[in-house]
């Protein structure tokens, strides 16, 4: 994810984010205790922290589904 590095990566695996999946699926609700959580006023909205792993997460599928055919 773009805007997520390994200082970033970190705290979020400390708070139990480990997949592109997980933040695909994050609420408003995810977005604004994660926001508060890690003291980053508004950067997941505005780095689009959720619609980055939902694209990841949907290339990383096709990807899979490829490999199968």
């Amino acid at each position: 994810i773009k805007g997520v590095a390994t200082v970033l990566q970190a705290r979020l695996n400390e708070a139990g984010i480990y997949t592109f999946k997980q933040i695909a699926k994050w609420s408003s609700a995810n977005v604004q205790h994660f926001s508060n959580r890690l003291a980053f006023k508004d950067r997941i909205v505005r780095e689009k922290w959720v619609e980055q792993s939902q694209q990841l997460q949907a290339q990383k599928s096709k990807t899979a589904q490829e490999s199968k055919s």
